[in-house]
Order: C-alpha cells, then structure tokens, then sequence
C-alpha cells in the first residue's frame, strides 16, 4: 500500500507518456522499489492499452544488479495484476549484458571475484619487476581491484590522461598524479594479463557491453542504483530510445 506523498508522486505516471528522467531516493525499506514498480505498472498498463488497439506498444525494462531483486519484483508485480511478457521485461543486469557483448566479447571467462585476486597479483608482481620505486605493494591490491572496477573501467575511463584529471571524491583514498600513473600501469599490465588468457572482469563486460549497447525500451526503470558501477548505468541509460525516459532508485545516502 502507498501512504499520500507516494501517491502523490505516482499521480505524474496517471498520464499518457510521461517524460523524465526521474530519481527516486531513500533510505533502506522506505519503499522506493514499490513506488517505482506502481510507476511503471501504470506506464505498462497504458502500453497494454496501446496493443490491445494494435498499436505498436512500448517496450519497458526494469532491471536491477541481482536476481532476487528481480524476482521479488516479479512478484510484486503478479500481485498488482502485471506480468512480464512482450510489453513489460523484467531481468537482471547480467543477462541483459551477455545479450549486448561483441561477438569478440563472447567467448571470454568472466572471473568471479576470488578468480580476479590470483591475475591481480600477478599483474603486480610484472609491475614491481618492471619499475622501481613502483608505489603499491601486495597489501593494496584489493585497493587497485576497486580502482579499477569503480574508477577506470566503471567509469569508463578510456586513456591515462582523462584518470589523472578524474574526480574520485569518496574513494576514501587521495592519490596523487604519480600514484595514478602507477595504477594505470598496473591496470595495462593486468587487462594484458587477462586478455591473453581471453578472460576478462564483469566491470569491462559491462563497459564493452555499453559500447556496442542500442536503444530498444521506451522506458527504463533502474532499481538500488547506488549498487551499480557508472557504467553499468550508461549501459542501461543507451538502452532506452528516448534518454529521458530513465527512471533510478537509489538509497538517500
């Protein structure tokens, strides 16, 4: 059930084609999800609408990082009386990238997070080797992890030049241009490593996935985005034809 205010806010979805972009915070169990879930069901209630007159509906995505999320929303949905189906496609991050990967893409290993710490050190030890006074030893290298699934590739970050001028405001950890460098380094070093293992991490599937991704949803509804790296969002951002219509839930903090 919503209270007033929630619906107040779902009363701008009671029209026909409403334009965003909107972002919805809150804090944990504040029903942002439920909220966004009645939105969308009034759009896909008017897409239904538009197909039962045969004409061409709009497709609506509503996709967030795990399966139970999605799941949990797919029954919310059920009891609301909306069911997924050739209007309304309700999946999780995941697949939605393994659908938009270059052929090339396709057949790399993604490596799951206790398979990505063995290549990392790896790529650390080449640097160490390759370059004295190299300023990261084998303590940081879940630090250099981070930097790189949340700063350079969840950013998508493409060269040396545009990381050293990048704002990292809450990494927790000031680096300096040098420091920088070296994690650019390690970073080459490391995506070396794993392309000539064709392996690769979730964060680049994403960012290739991004690259190759096309608009295809009338709308899209992006649920916990707080828990979703940049570019997993501007994937999901270029999957909607018109690039208003993007809906986000995130927490307040």
């Amino acid at each position: 059930k919503l209270d007033s205010e929630q619906k107040s806010y779902l009363a701008r979805f009671e029209t026909p084609n409403p334009v965003g972009p909107w972002l919805l915070k809150g804090g944990p169990g504040s029903g942002k999800s439920t909220v966004a879930l009645y939105c969308m069901a009034s759009i896909v209630r008017f897409a239904q609408t538009q197909l039962s007159l045969d004409q061409r509906p709009q497709k609506i995505l509503f996709t967030t990082y795990t399966r139970s999320l999605v799941n949990a929303a797919k029954v919310l949905l059920s009891s609301m009386g909306i069911k997924a189906d050739e209007v309304l496609e309700v999946v999780n991050i995941d697949a939605l990238v393994h659908r938009d990967l270059p052929p090339s893409w396709k057949g790399r290993k993604c490596l799951r997070e206790h398979e990505v710490r063995p290549r990392a050190t790896e790529a650390l030890a080449t640097c160490l080797l390759d370059q004295k006074g190299f300023g990261f030893s084998r303590k940081d290298i879940d630090f250099l992890i981070d930097e790189i699934d949340w700063v350079l590739v969840g950013q998508d970050l493409v060269d040396e030049k545009t990381y050293l001028v990048t704002d990292r405001t809450g990494r927790g950890r000031a680096l300096g241009e040098s420091q920088r460098r070296q994690v650019w380094q390690f970073w080459k070093t490391l995506e070396a490593e794993l392309e000539s293992r064709s392996e690769c991490l979730f964060s680049q599937r994403l960012q290739a996935a991004a690259h190759n991704a096309r608009g295809r949803y009338g709308y899209v509804f992006i649920d916990e985005a707080q828990d979703l790296k940049p570019v997993a969002i501007r994937y999901c951002a270029r999957l909607c034809t018109n690039k208003r219509n993007v809906f986000l839930t995130a927490d307040s903090n």
